[in-house]
C-alpha cells in the first residue's frame, strides 16, 4: 500500500485532478491503519507539495488539494478520537515513553550521514533535471525534505513517535527519487553517445549501485 500511496502522490502532483485526489485520499486514509509512520510521512510530503503550489504556483487549481485533504481528514477521525481518549488516561505518558515516544525540542544530528546523502541527491536532481520539469524537481526536493522533517518531528511539535522507525520506511522514496535522477542523468549522457544500448546499461548499473548505497546507509 505504501508504494501505491507514494506513486499516487507523484501522479497527483504531476497532474492534479479531483479523480486523482479522491484515489489518493482513500489510499492515504487507509494507510493510517496499517503503519502510522507511512501515513505521517505521506502527509508531510503532501503538505510540502501543497505549500509550494500555494506560494509559488498561484495559477494552479487548489480544489483538488482541498478535496484531498478533506478525504484524509475524514479517514483520520476515528484514529484521532481513539488517540485523544488514550492520551487522557492517567498513565498515558508512561505508556507512550515505554513504546518509544521521544519528547523534546532538539534537532537530530546523529544521522548526519543521511542528511549528506539527501543533500547530494537533491543537488544531483537540480543538476540533471531541467528547470522546465519543475514538477519533477519539486517532487524530488520535497520527498527528501520530508525525510528530514520526519526524523525531526520533535523539533516542530515537541515529540516524535518511535523515531527509530523513520529510516526503515525511507527505502521506497529514496529508491524512487534515485530512479528519477538516474533516468534523467542517463538521458543527458545518452545525448552525447546517442546509443540506446548505452542508456539501458547505464541505468541498470546505476540502479544496482544505488541499491547498494541505500543498504550501506541502513547499516551505518
Amino acid at each position: 500500500l505504501y508504494i501505491i500511496v507514494f506513486t499516487l502522490i507523484y501522479r497527483f502532483f504531476v497532474a492534479p485532478s479531483s479523480r486523482r485526489a479522491f484515489l489518493l485520499g482513500i489510499a492515504v486514509g487507509l494507510q493510517l491503519y496499517f503503519y502510522v509512520h507511512f501515513w505521517i510521512y505521506a502527509n508531510i510530503l503532501i503538505g510540502l507539495l501543497f505549500g509550494y503550489t500555494y506560494i509559488f504556483r498561484r495559477g494552479e487549481p487548489l480544489k483538488p488539494w482541498l478535496l484531498l485533504m478533506g478525504i484524509i481528514a475524514v479517514f483520520a477521525v476515528p484514529y484521532a478520537t481513539n488517540f485523544l481518549l488514550l492520551s487522557q488516561l492517567s498513565d498515558a505518558y508512561e505508556q507512550s515513553s515505554r513504546i518509544g515516544f521521544e519528547y523534546g525540542w532538539g534537532f537530530r544530528l546523529s544521522v548526519w550521514r543521511e542528511y549528506l546523502a539527501y543533500a547530494a541527491l537533491g543537488l544531483a536532481a537540480l543538476w540533471v533535471i531541467p528547470p522546465e520539469a519543475w514538477r519533477k524537481r519539486t517532487f524530488i526536493i520535497a520527498t527528501l525534505l520530508a525525510m528530514v522533517v520526519g526524523l525531526n518531528m520533535q523539533f516542530f511539535i515537541g515529540w516524535n513517535p518511535q523515531p527509530d522507525h523513520w529510516l526503515k520506511i525511507y527505502g521506497v522514496p529514496l529508491l524512487a527519487v534515485s530512479a528519477l535522477v538516474v533516468a534523467a542523468l542517463g538521458g543527458r549522457l545518452g545525448r552525447f553517445f546517442d546509443a540506446a544500448r548505452f542508456r539501458s546499461g547505464f541505468l541498470i548499473v546505476a540502479l544496482v549501485l544505488l541499491l547498494l548505497g541505500v543498504n550501506l546507509l541502513d547499516v551505518f
